[in-house]
């Protein structure tokens, strides 16, 4: 009583099933010769299996066609076809459904991505004194631009939002789990992050803190379900006041500078002949005498002028 003439029907992203009726010379799917009641079977195909990251429908839809026989010209009913998928019950009074709906899920494999970042000192804060601090980034986002999301940020998380150094020169440290990283990543897109140091542009105990920061677009690309980071990154450094500074790098460089305060102390010296010598005070008068302040590594210090019986104050050294 009928004839399948299109078994498949295609479509690419949301929208229509479409039956390639041209291989049937512009014929429908389906032919009826005879008046009846026909039941059809929808599966996509694929059905509950998973491939590139999209998981294919595992219902199917049954199709009900009455056909009625209007005087030798055949025609299908008036409120046919119904459709009704594969355990569901469909209540008398409920109004049928127009059409199958086929849904698929996508499901992503999600990617991890750690900053570079290092420790680096001037030459004069090398020789800093004990104890010496330990250095902390924050990691904090910018900007996003997944090409489908509902918010800017949905396709990332932040799960390490701080680093660590040790107290002297080298890499900074972002605590992740293993086999993880510091940022997660669910949607292909383009992501700017910014690094910048804890107490930047600050001095304390003569340590003056990085106030430069940096920032560096993460590319997500998705190849069948797999999500990847697109290598290397480049950071971009900024100044204090968020402007480039033209200097870039495969990691980001926080220096820092180290002056002490100046330590200050006075001396007292007085000038006198040995006990019991009698001098003439015509002798000494307007008779100066020096003598020289040397540190003891032989950096000379200030000449002191004093007069006999005088106590002279040092300058502060």
């Amino acid at each position: 009583g009928y004839q399948i003439q299109v078994n498949q029907a295609t479509v690419n992203g949301a929208g229509d099933f479409t039956f390639d009726t041209a291989s049937a010379e512009g014929q429908a799917a389906i032919k009826f010769i005879k008046a009846g009641t026909y039941e059809f079977t929808l599966t996509e195909t694929k059905a509950g299996q998973t491939e590139n990251g999209y998981t294919y429908d595992s219902k199917s839809w049954t199709v009900t066609y009455v056909v009625n026989d209007n005087g030798g010209a055949l025609a299908v009913a008036e409120g046919y076809p119904t459709y009704v998928q594969d355990g569901t019950t469909v209540e008398p009074s409920a109004t049928p459904a127009t059409n199958a709906v086929i849904t698929n899920e996508y499901h992503v494999t999600p990617t991890y991505f750690t900053p570079d970042a290092v420790k680096a000192f001037e030459e004069d804060a090398k020789e800093r004194p004990e104890p010496k601090p330990t250095f902390t980034l924050t990691l904090e986002k910018v900007s996003a631009t997944p090409p489908v999301a509902p918010t800017a940020y949905d396709g990332c998380e932040i799960l390490v939002d701080t680093a660590t150094t040790v107290t002297d020169e080298g890499p900074f440290v972002f605590a992740v789990e293993e086999g993880k990283g510091a940022i997660k990543f669910t949607e292909a897109g383009t992501y700017t992050f910014k690094l910048t140091e804890t107490k930047a542009g600050q001095t304390e105990n003569g340590l003056t803190y990085d106030s430069k920061s940096w920032t560096f677009d993460v590319v997500v690309t998705d190849t069948n379900g797999v999500l990847s980071v697109t290598t290397p990154v480049t950071y971009k450094q900024l100044d204090a006041d968020g402007n480039e500074t033209g200097e870039t790098g495969q990691e980001a460089t926080f220096t820092n500078d180290y002056q002490p305060g100046v330590a200050e102390t006075n001396l007292s010296v007085r000038k006198l002949f040995p006990e019991g010598t009698t001098i003439d005070p015509s002798l000494t008068e307007g008779v100066t005498f020096k003598f020289d302040l040397t540190a003891n590594d032989g950096a000379p210090m200030t000449h002191i002028d004093a007069t006999s019986g005088n106590s002279v104050p040092v300058s502060p050294i």
